[in-house]
């Protein structure tokens, strides 16, 4: 099997990149916040739906916050008065 990585991603790795699988690279470069979500959902041509269903299936914290929370509560609050 051979595996296109973008050099900056493949960069981040460093030399444990030829043991691991496709899945096993996303996960643990996820779990080091080596790669945003989006570059990981890129590399493995993933949705944003299927992409969190991953994070799930491989235990990686997606790192949303309270604080993310509360400014996505008031984006949605400015959104939605102005209806």
């Amino acid at each position: 099997m051979t595996l296109e990585i973008p050099r900056e991603l493949l960069d981040a790795l460093g030399s444990r990149v030829t043991t691991l699988s496709k899945e096993q690279i996303t996960a643990e470069a996820l779990h080091r916040h080596l790669w945003s979500e989006g570059q990981a959902a890129e590399f493995l041509g993933l949705d944003r739906f299927a992409m969190w269903q991953f994070l799930k299936d491989h235990q990686v914290d997606p790192g949303y916050t309270l604080e993310d929370l509360e400014q996505d509560r008031e984006v949605h609050k400015r959104l939605f008065e102005t209806l």
